[in-house]
Order: C-alpha cells, then structure tokens, then sequence
C-alpha cells in the first residue's frame, strides 16, 4: 500500500533540521546563569512567551529589535548572546537576577 503525502506536509523534526544553525546556545547559558526562566525574560522583553520559546529552541529568528531588547533584559553583549557558537570566554559576569536574589 502507497501511503500518499501532502507536499505541504513537513514534520517539527524536519523543520528543526532546516532551522539548525538558528539555535543560540550562549542565549540558554546566558538565561542559566542569570538565573531568569524563559516566562520572566519574556515579560521583561514584552513579547509572548511562545515567541520566546521559538527563539530560545531555533523555531523562529528574533528580529533586530526583540534581540535588543532580550540583551538588555539579560545584560549581555547582544553579538555575544545571539552568536551560533558557544563562546565561554566572552560571557558577561553579571547574573542579574541571582544577584539580586542573594542581596
């Protein structure tokens, strides 16, 4: 039996192969390390949580503006943040949220 396929039919498996190279881990790290969930950051930002979530996971390129603003809700180089390779070297000190909550 042919089993018959729609051209429009593209599996979450298949679209997450193509947006591969969006993925931004220093941006995990960076919300990791500040100590912020991904609810928190995106109200800071003033987008959806869903939005962020796309971003965050490699679904969904943020634009020029929602990159500015999740850099200066997180304190980080915004190049830095949103670059495609993992750079531990350049990460930014401050833990905004995890600082705050020690004090």
């Amino acid at each position: 039996m042919h089993e018959t396929r729609s051209p429009f039919a593209v599996t979450i498996s298949q679209k997450r192969l193509e947006l591969e190279s969006v993925i931004y881990p220093n941006l995990k790290m960076q919300l990791w390390r500040a100590g912020i969930r991904q609810n928190r950051l995106a109200q800071l930002v003033g987008i959806h949580e869903t939005l962020l979530s796309k971003i965050i996971n490699g679904f969904r390129p943020p634009d020029a503006e929602v990159r500015s603003r999740i850099a200066a809700a997180l304190q980080s180089d915004e190049a830095w943040l949103f670059a495609a390779e993992v750079d531990n070297q350049s990460a930014p000190k401050a833990e905004p949220e995890r600082q705050a909550k020690a004090n």
